[in-house]
């Protein structure tokens, strides 16, 4: 099932058809209970970055929910917002609940997830819900996409929005839905057969998993281009050991390779001044990251790269500059 709806030339799916390479940047979740924390992290992002994305719980940790933020950080940029949504939390209901509210405030962008596991997270006694899985809330927006229904139930689109030249749905309702591809994957082959599994649902883009070397990888990405889809690769550079080494333990999806993690480690134990060692830090991460962004991106492999910083926001300018 294919998406016929025209999208404006700014969306970043048109951009990426087109040939332009772009970059994303992922909001960075907070303990502090002030919306205002985000809409400084847009703001910064919105000088370099042409997508932001909002997780949905990310690691099984709770958050404030990614509908608020997306609605706090629309004061301070216009770039386009990607909502994760993740079936780990909510049933059908709740999903349905999710998807419905992000297209009346106007974030039609989702990265469809099944969630990791909250065994996996700090609260490793939370039930699980897996009413569905990303598949099946895949299926769930090609219906609303098409029908204008959501489970079988239906809902009507206001004439003023549908009517209204600064609706960017204009007047059929119209989800552009992503999926994350894992290129770590020990089997390639079923990760490419659920995508394209999805792309014959009506999938719109990809988000890779975090990637840290291009041998592993370019296999699976080439497996990629016979389906046309617009990819981005993500990576997470970091200027922290010991934030290093808690991700790399305990976040699901994510192992850093020993050779990061050594040289994370002897730049935070032999370089006691602060901006000294950021710079350090920021010269590795240049050093390593640049090389393989480089290739994918030579070899036409992805459209755009997306930063899932931690504590690390400056790394975005200095690696752009890079890359261009």
């Amino acid at each position: 099932m294919k998406n016929n709806h025209e999208l404006p030339p700014s969306h970043f799916l048109t951009r990426m058809r087109a040939g332009e390479f772009l970059y994303g940047g992922e909001i960075e979740y907070s303990s502090i209970l002030n919306l205002s924390v985000f809409e400084h992290q847009a703001a910064f992002m919105d000088q370099y970055v042409d997508i932001i994305t909002i997780p949905d719980n990310p690691g099984s940790n709770i958050f404030l929910s990614n509908l608020a933020i997306a609605q706090q950080i629309r004061r301070v940029t216009k770039k386009d917002l990607i909502l994760s949504v993740s079936c780990r939390d909510s049933n059908r209901l709740g999903l349905g609940s999710t998807l419905l509210t992000a297209y009346a405030l106007g974030f039609p962008n989702v990265l469809l997830v099944t969630g990791d596991h909250p065994s996996l997270g700090p609260i490793p006694g939370s039930k699980p819900v897996f009413d569905l899985d990303s598949t099946h809330l895949l299926q769930a927006c090609q219906e609303f996409n098409q029908s204008q229904t959501l489970f079988g139930q239906k809902f009507e689109i206001p004439a003023a929005v549908a009517e209204s030249s600064d609706s960017m749905l204009g007047s059929f309702p119209h989800f552009i839905t992503g999926a994350v591809f894992n290129v770590n994957s020990s089997r390639p082959d079923l990760e490419l057969m659920k995508i394209k599994r999805k792309q014959k649902i009506g999938l719109d883009f990809i988000q890779t998993q975090i990637v840290f070397g291009v041998d592993r990888v370019i296999s699976p990405l080439k497996s990629l281009q016979s389906l046309d889809l617009p990819t981005m690769v993500g990576i997470t550079p970091m200027n922290n050991y010991s934030m290093a080494r808690k991700v790399a333990e305990f976040l699901p999806g994510v192992t850093f390779p020993e050779v990061i993690l050594k040289a994370y480690r002897y730049i935070t134990m032999n370089e006691a001044n602060y901006q000294a060692r950021m710079d350090k830090f920021n010269a590795y991460n240049l050093e390593y990251y640049g090389p393989i962004l480089q290739e994918l991106k030579q070899k036409k492999l992805i459209q755009g790269i997306y930063f899932a910083t931690i504590q690390y926001p400056e790394i975005l300018p200095l690696m752009i500059k890079h890359l261009a």
